[in-house]
């Protein structure tokens, strides 16, 4: 049991992240976003047994001068799961909101036994990635804006969605520029705990060997509006399938 455990929790936990390879887009200036002062609530659910919850934020601040985005995602296991496999990890991830560009991605996990912690630092006037892991340090260049794991997804809610053309985005993560096709399928009607809506439904073409390590699909249904919302995610793999169902939201003042 403890085995499965350890092998599926990561994909429970980081279902909302995706990398993988395509043809990149340019970057471009990004207008105002709806997700200010956003909160998700999520529902993780593994064999169709819940298993803890993941919630997001997102606040504004600032850095140099510029307007920021500040993006977290805290997921706790829940009291059954703790017995076997307790979890807690957050990751965080700040963008420029004028191209939502990343500038510093921190991960820091706590699953079971097993402890990492990670930070990211982009300096686009040096052309260079800084990249912390365990305490050890790496310089890499780039010569492109791009986008780190988490806030991938939020720049991706940036770009119309067109059922049958393909977003590609650039994301620099596990010491490496990766590319990311995510497929736009269709449209559908879902439901969830907190209400009924038109979604439209993305995949993400998985070939990073990083947060999925390639084992299993990865859908991800969006409010079909401006605000691209979240609401339910789902990864079928070789041992069952994850679920992460949108139980709570707030959005600006609400």
């Amino acid at each position: 049991m403890r085995y499965l455990v350890r092998k599926t929790m990561p994909f429970l936990i980081l279902i909302i992240f995706f990398v993988s390879d395509a043809k990149a887009e340019p970057s471009a200036v990004i207008p105002d976003v709806p997700w200010k002062g956003e909160r998700l609530v999520f529902e993780l659910s593994w064999f169709e047994v819940k298993a803890g919850t993941s919630v997001i934020e997102v606040s504004e601040g600032e850095s140099k001068g510029r307007k920021t985005y500040n993006i977290s995602v805290v997921t706790t296991s829940n009291g059954y799961l703790d017995v076997i496999y307790r979890v807690r990890d957050r990751i965080e991830s700040s963008i420029y909101a004028d191209n939502l560009s990343s500038y510093r991605y921190k991960v820091h996990q706590e699953e079971g036994s097993f402890r990492r912690d990670k930070e990211i630092i982009f300096d686009y006037g040096k052309g260079t990635v800084t990249y912390t892991k365990d305490k050890k340090t790496t310089i890499y260049g780039i010569s492109t804006l791009v986008n780190d794991s988490l806030s991938s997804i939020y720049y991706l809610r940036s770009k119309e969605l067109t059922v049958g053309k393909p977003v590609i985005i650039d994301i620099f993560d596990s010491k490496k520029l990766w590319q990311v096709e995510v497929q736009v399928l269709g449209k559908e009607k879902v439901e969830t705990p907190v209400g009924v809506f038109d979604t439209v439904l993305v995949k993400p073409i998985l070939k990073f060997e990083g947060i999925f390590q390639r084992k299993g699909d990865v859908y991800i249904w969006l409010t079909d509006d401006n605000r691209k919302m979240p609401v339910r995610m789902r990864s079928k793999i070789k041992i069952g399938s994850i679920s992460a169902d949108l139980i709570e939201y707030k959005y600006g003042k609400q």
